[in-house]
């Protein structure tokens, strides 16, 4: 897993590499959002997905360190996901993934890019 030598990289780097490793990101859907303003909740969330409290220790450490806040952890099967939250935090992140990411982190930028080209 990551963890191994993320002392030899930046914190961006390590991010990025976690997430192309079995992250996610969630974004509203603004139309829902629109409709139900008073119960529909979800905003911007990055999904980091790891595997021992060695590791999840390392990578609240580098999300700091990327000057990114971590959410509370929360167990999913036999993982520990760990959230970020926010709109703020979300571009941020895109930003690293454009710099660090494989091809199909950049397509995620590029749809990313695209969606908010479309919400003016």
């Amino acid at each position: 897993m990551p963890a191994k030598n993320s002392k030899s990289r930046r914190p961006g780097q390590y991010l990025v590499q976690v997430f192309e490793h079995g992250g996610c990101v969630r974004i509203p859907n603004f139309e829902r959002r629109k409709a139900e303003s008073r119960t529909y909740k979800m905003g911007y969330e990055i999904r980091l997905a790891i595997s021992t409290k060695r590791e999840l220790a390392e990578l609240r450490r580098m999300i700091r360190a990327a000057g990114l806040k971590p959410g509370k952890p929360f167990a999913k099967e036999t993982l520990t996901i760990q959230p970020i939250y926010g709109r703020q935090a979300m571009d941020r992140f895109m930003e690293m993934l454009s710099e660090f990411g494989d091809d199909d982190s950049q397509l995620l930028v590029a749809k990313w890019h695209s969606a908010l080209a479309e919400r003016g």
